[in-house]
């Protein structure tokens, strides 16, 4: 019972810490400090170029060429 709970509780940290659901978490706070407009652009560009390339990869694998990588599409 205890090692299901243990194995439960690491799964969803691992789910927790993939970078799709980081960047969700991040777009709810950030949406309500911009227009709706700019909002739904930002969130256009992390589907179309960012979640394509690290989307399903946890945030601490991450290494910074990655993600500049990832981003460089979506400079402004």
């Amino acid at each position: 019972q205890i090692q299901a709970e243990v194995a439960e509780e690491q799964q969803q940290i691992a789910l927790d810490s993939i970078f799709s659901t980081v960047a969700a978490n991040w777009f709810q706070l950030k949406s309500k400090s911009v227009t709706p407009d700019y909002a739904k652009d930002i969130w256009r560009s992390l589907e179309k170029d960012v979640f394509p390339a690290i989307g399903e990869i946890p945030v601490q694998q991450i290494k910074a060429r990655t993600l500049v990588e990832a981003l460089e599409p979506i400079k402004a």
